[in-house]
């Protein structure tokens, strides 16, 4: 299914529950400032799922607002250059202006951590679920 999240495409593999809706809001609104966010739910009620459908929506909104020219990041821009972590005092001053438009357009990476195997097995089950479900709708 997908749902129309903070003016984002959300495709979430079956019908969400309205705590997983305002989970995936809060977490594209946090992306959305760059700010961090603290998010809890009980147990089983979708948290992974939630945050992994959102996380990939703002994540593929960003890839079409580039092809757009309407973002300050470029998945073209190598993500491993040498220019790929921000700089930030003195460092990014003596940085030459194609130094500082390459840092501005590097990609957008997202990365998920887990405690466990067990979670980790989770979230790639999902994923592919999630990938699935983006191919064949």
């Amino acid at each position: 299914m997908n749902y129309k999240i903070a003016a984002y495409d959300v495709d979430f593999p079956h019908k969400a529950y309205g705590v997983q809706l305002g989970f995936m809001e809060k977490v594209l609104k946090a992306l959305d400032s760059k700010s961090n966010a603290l998010l809890e739910a009980p147990t089983g009620s979708g948290k992974t799922l939630s945050l992994l459908c959102a996380a990939l929506a703002w994540q593929r909104q960003q890839k079409i607002d580039i092809a757009k020219g309407e973002s300050e990041f470029d998945v073209r821009a190598e993500p491993d250059s040498e220019v790929d972590e921000p700089q930030e005092g003195n460092a990014a001053d003596s940085l030459s202006p194609e130094a500082k438009q390459k840092q501005k357009k590097r990609c957008t990476r997202i990365y998920y951590a887990t405690r466990t195997h067990s979670q980790i097995a989770q979230v790639h089950m999902l994923l592919l679920t999630t990938m699935q479900t983006r191919v064949f709708t």
